[in-house]
């Protein structure tokens, strides 16, 4: 039983995935050592929660979407989210510092956007892993009954 949204979704998700390796490859190109530095280690966690999420997404897509998979998927998720707060904030110290850059309004504003999207994600990835994982325990008692 196929959703055409989880479909769509997925087909974004794995877009997402092959525009963020196409970007990895050619970013040496265009940036400085330090900065590709930067990115390379940034870009670990985001990764593998994209493919925790394309994997979500197949599970949502199955017969079976209350499974125990998705509440520890999201779990996953939530974890790389959080992981990637000191991350970012070291790699963005770091590169400020080697590069020599002189600090401006826009040069703080984007790493604390990013920061605050790294705890609202991991924030929403936890409160969906518990919403999922209450769920698939319910559906666990609801089968017992029947």
């Amino acid at each position: 039983m196929k959703n055409s949204n989880t479909s769509t979704i997925n087909i974004f998700v794995t877009a997402g995935i092959a525009l963020t390796l196409c970007a990895l490859v050619s970013f040496p190109f265009f940036l400085s050592p330090a900065a590709v530095c930067c990115i390379y280690v940034c870009s670990v966690p985001y990764l593998m929660a994209l493919f925790r999420l394309r994997r979500i997404c197949i599970t949502i897509s199955s017969d079976n979407p209350f499974s125990e998979e998705l509440s520890t998927d999201f779990s996953f998720i939530s974890r790389c989210a959080f992981c990637e707060v000191p991350i970012l904030s070291i790699c963005f110290a770091a590169f400020y510092v080697i590069e020599d850059v002189a600090i401006s309004y826009l040069q703080i504003l984007i790493p604390a956007a990013l920061l605050f999207l790294c705890i609202f994600t991991g924030l929403l990835s936890s409160s969906a892993s518990a919403v999922f994982r209450r769920a698939h325990e319910m559906k666990e008692e609801n089968d017992l009954i029947f």
